[in-house]
């Protein structure tokens, strides 16, 4: 079975479910931005530009991964945080598009996927 990290199995059925983000989702590939009101951030997170994984992470079976920016809403949007979610599979293999992977983003984040969220436009 694929999956995202040693921590995190990929499951199909962890696609985004209806009622969990508002906004309208953004057909394609490209980055996209997402507020995360309980948590007080704006997260960007775009495809991997495959230049990133490590000798170890290919030895492991990774070949893609999703990259994720937290941003905290202060003067500057500074960012407080981030991460790569590391992937066995083709990042446009395993997402119709970009918004199919924000619940595996929540989850490495904080933990959780099943936060409320807005993705912006």
């Amino acid at each position: 079975m694929p999956k995202e990290s040693a921590a995190v199995a990929v499951r199909p059925e962890r696609m985004p479910q209806a009622g969990t983000c508002s906004g309208k989702e953004p057909e394609g590939y490209g980055e996209l931005f997402l507020f995360v009101p309980e948590m007080g951030q704006v997260i960007r997170i775009s495809e991997g530009t495959g230049d990133n994984l490590f000798k170890e992470d290919e030895e492991a079976g990774y070949v893609d991964y999703i990259i994720y920016e937290q941003h905290g809403l202060s003067t500057g949007m500074p960012v407080v945080d981030g991460g790569q979610v590391l992937l066995e599979g083709m990042f446009r293999d395993l997402f119709r598009c970009t918004a199919d992977c924000i619940p595996r983003v929540l989850d490495m984040a904080y933990g959780n996927d099943a936060f409320n969220c807005v993705i912006l436009e």
